[in-house]
Order: structure tokens, then C-alpha cells, then sequence
């Protein structure tokens, strides 16, 4: 088996298991969150929301990598909204174990689909088809 074939393989599902893992810390983090304002509400959604968008690689992974990415800067904006005083502060996404682990199951998921598309997979790979071979190995 081709190395970036089996990088893409693996990486999927490294990034398939971090994103649960951030969506099971976000299901525990949100019985003490709530829903009270709007403002929890969007806090809950970032921190439940990575698994159920890197599921949508069902239908193509190339744009699960795009709202993979969309979620990444989104969890981080709602992120420098949580200051204190409400009011916007720049933060770092990187200050907690989430948003490492976002980004680097982000960059994983993104690298794996460009290791697919090089070895011969279409534009249009999903994640069942990323475990079949490629077309070109099948004509």
C-alpha cells in the first residue's frame, strides 16, 4: 500500500477519534454551561459541534474539510467573546486543550485529503470511499 495512502487512512481516523473526544469533553462541559442566554447556547454548539461536521465527510470529505475549518475560527470568535464583562478580547485558540486539539485534527483531515487526492482519489472523495481503493487502481 501506498505511504500516503495509508497516512490518509490512519490520519482520518486519528481526527475521527479526537473529534469525539472534544465532542464528548463539550457533552460533559455543557451540563455546566447551560442555556441560559444566547451567548451559552452558542458556547455549547462550539464545543459539541466537531464530530457531527467531520460526520458530514460521509457526503464529501473535501467539504468537511471546509466547515471543519469555518468551525475552527467560528469556536474561536465565540471564544474571545466568553471575557469576562461580555465585551470582545483577543484570545489565543490555542489557550485550551480544545482548540489544540481542533486545530490538529483539522490539519490532519485537511493533509489527508490532499494525500488522497495526489494517490487518485476525485475532487469528491467521502470518507466511506477513502478506505476502497482508488479509481485509478480500478480501471
Amino acid at each position: 500500500m501506498n505511504r500516503m495512502l495509508r497516512f490518509a487512512r490512519i490520519g482520518l481516523r486519528v481526527a475521527g477519534l479526537f473529534f469525539l473526544l472534544d465532542t464528548l469533553f463539550g457533552l460533559f462541559a455543557m451540563l455546566g454551561i447551560g442555556f441560559n442566554t444566547l451567548q451559552d447556547v452558542l458556547a455549547v454548539l462550539c464545543v459539541t459541534m466537531a464530530f457531527p461536521i467531520f460526520l458530514s465527510g460521509f457526503y464529501s470529505l473535501g467539504a468537511a474539510v471546509i466547515l471543519l475549518w469555518s468551525f475552527f475560527f467560528a469556536q474561536w470568535i465565540d471564544q474571545c467573546f466568553l471575557s469576562p464583562g461580555g465585551r470582545f478580547e483577543f484570545v489565543s485558540p490555542f489557550d485550551w486543550f480544545y482548540g489544540d486539539t481542533l486545530f490538529a485534527a483539522v490539519v490532519i483531515v485537511q493533509l489527508a485529503y490532499l494525500a488522497l487526492r495526489r494517490v487518485g482519489y476525485s475532487e469528491y472523495v467521502t470518507l466511506r470511499g477513502a478506505f476502497e481503493p482508488p479509481e485509478s487502481e480500478t480501471r
